[in-house]
């Protein structure tokens, strides 16, 4: 029983760290095209952030995939698992943000 328990809070901890580094470096990436949103309006805007949406969710998978967890030596991060979103100051997330 300890072994099993050992075990499960290892694999825990290091998917937490997967997702903690899938995040960090898909996070890196949405700020890529910040200077061509601003400078643009219309369609360029939302190209900007398609873009930045596609490079962070890449990144996310790469990053995802460099972690291994509960016995596997490489996680693969699915679209899924990925979600897009916006916390304003005050902590209010709302999901697919869009601009």
């Amino acid at each position: 029983l300890c072994v099993d328990i050992g075990w499960t809070t290892l694999t825990k901890s290091q998917l937490q760290t997967a997702a903690d580094a899938s995040a960090s470096a898909g996070a890196s990436k949405l700020t890529d095209n910040y200077s061509s949103y601003y400078l643009n309006n219309g369609s360029d805007q939302f190209y900007a952030i398609q873009t930045a949406s596609v490079n962070a969710a890449d990144y996310a998978k790469l990053y995802g995939s460099y972690n291994g967890a509960g016995g596997k030596k490489s996680l693969a991060i699915l679209d899924a698992d990925i979600e897009l979103g916006f916390t304003t100051a005050d902590g209010a997330y709302s999901a697919n943000y869009s601009g």
